[in-house]
């Protein structure tokens, strides 16, 4: 909301604040649940079962985790501050290539060719996002430089 109000107001300043007052907000919470996957790894998994195989496979898991949740953090919110600056068009084009162009290729490759598995899988989702990610963020940053 603040910033679709900076940005109708035409308040580049504010709306740059706004923008990085965002960021950083979804940084240091991506960061905590990161940081609790991590610490939590072997007893998070135990909350759904007592498979040990299942246990060791998720715990190892968890870093990948921990990666992805701080890219998903960021793509979300950028498509929260596209919405805001009326940049909707440009979300699909950017989710089309970062999830079936450079996500899929790289789970491929990972899970199956490196044989990395459900990790490899896992890994790759984060390359997807963190491609989401860094598009929007130069979008939402050509978009801002625009405002007059």
């Amino acid at each position: 909301i603040r910033i679709s109000h900076c940005y109708g107001a035409k308040e580049p300043k504010e709306l740059k604040l706004a923008t990085h007052a965002t960021y950083h907000l979804v940084l240091a919470w991506s960061l905590i649940a990161s940081l609790v996957f991590i610490l939590l790894r072997h007893d998070i998994p135990r909350l759904f079962t007592e498979n040990e195989e299942v246990i060791r496979i998720t715990a190892d898991m968890m870093f990948f985790v921990a990666l992805y949740q701080l890219w998903d953090g960021m793509q979300n919110v950028s498509v929260g501050i596209l919405r805001g600056l009326q940049d909707v068009k440009i979300i699909m084009p950017i989710a089309f290539v970062a999830y079936w162009l450079i996500n899929m290729p790289a789970g491929y490759l990972l899970g199956i060719t490196a044989q990395m598995g459900p990790s490899g899988f896992f890994l790759s989702y984060s390359f997807g996002l963190s491609a989401a990610a860094l598009l929007m963020m130069w979008r939402i940053r050509r978009k801002i430089h625009t405002v007059v």
